[in-house]
């Protein structure tokens, strides 16, 4: 019998260890067979971890070049859509402006992407010279 009742072993969150496989994070399990917060179950053993977005996007051939490239075509659309705000009338003014304001958010979040394909592609570089 433990002193640890067993509601709270179940509910503490248990340190996973990770191994890296191609690049891709893939989590061992620790705990019990069968439990759900385990990772394993009887039948299907290893849980892995899906692949993050860049990950993804990577493999796909999208590099951070082209998003930044896109980012600041975004600056330039969202700097359009408010000129032309500007130019209609006052009665859809305030809904084109709100559509210029709705563009003007995506750049920081393309970027923000492209910084993420940067570090994945800097990762990729490591591990091609670490072998």
């Amino acid at each position: 019998m433990s002193a640890t009742p067993s509601g709270h072993r179940d509910a503490v969150v248990r340190r996973r260890r990770v191994r890296w496989r191609r690049g891709i994070p893939v989590v061992l399990p620790t705990g019990r067979a069968g439990h759900p917060a385990s990772g394993r179950t009887r039948t299907s053993g290893i849980r892995q971890t899906a692949p993050v977005v860049s990950t993804l996007l990577y493999r796909a051939g999208l590099r951070a070049a082209h998003l930044e490239a896109t980012s600041l075509g975004l600056i330039a659309l969202c700097i359009a859509l408010w000129i032309r705000a500007k130019t209609i009338g006052e009665d859809e003014r305030g809904n084109a402006e709100r559509r210029a304001l709705f563009v003007g958010l995506w750049p920081p979040m393309v970027w923000l992407i492209a910084d993420a394909l940067e570090r994945q592609a800097s990762r990729q570089r490591r591990w091609r010279w670490a072998r």
